[in-house]
């Protein structure tokens, strides 16, 4: 069996893990994607950036539950990327009533008013975001040890 696959057939022995980073990652498809996010039973932290599939069409893991999570940072994405598609999934489930942190690095997501227009601001307690494509960067938080 290949490594990858005997990875993710054994994922949900690992219940104490509570984050998954996925960067630069190449995938059958984007259901194999949605899958491999929900193997890992206790996930509530995700990182992600520049994943690609052969296909974006798979309807049969469309109805799968998203994970309900407390952190979402999202890295640069590359041409094809799924990132934003995993996003709207994420967003079906409750993980905008749990969200308390919200990280944007450049250029990740497209549609950045959809983000902003769906997270309330009551749970977010950290939020880093670009205001323009040049370097400069705006965060804030409630933490004050931050």
């Amino acid at each position: 069996m290949p490594f990858a696959r005997a990875v993710h057939a054994r994922l949900a022995e690992f219940t104490a893990i509570s984050g998954l980073s996925l960067h630069g990652t190449h995938h059958p498809s984007l259901g194999h994607v949605m899958t491999l996010i929900c193997a890992v039973p206790n996930v509530c932290r995700l990182s992600l950036g520049s994943i690609t599939a052969r296909s974006s069409a798979d309807p049969e893991h469309m109805g799968d539950t998203p994970p309900t999570l407390t952190h979402l940072h999202l890295m640069q994405r590359v041409e094809r990327d799924l990132t934003e598609d995993i996003v709207y999934w994420v967003s079906e489930g409750e993980t905008w009533e749990s969200l308390q942190t919200l990280s944007i690095g450049s250029a990740a997501y497209r549609d950045e008013s959809f983000l902003f227009s769906q997270v309330p601001g009551a749970s977010v307690r950290y939020l880093s975001c670009n205001i323009r494509a040049i370097n400069n960067r705006c965060k804030l938080t409630s933490d004050p040890t931050i």
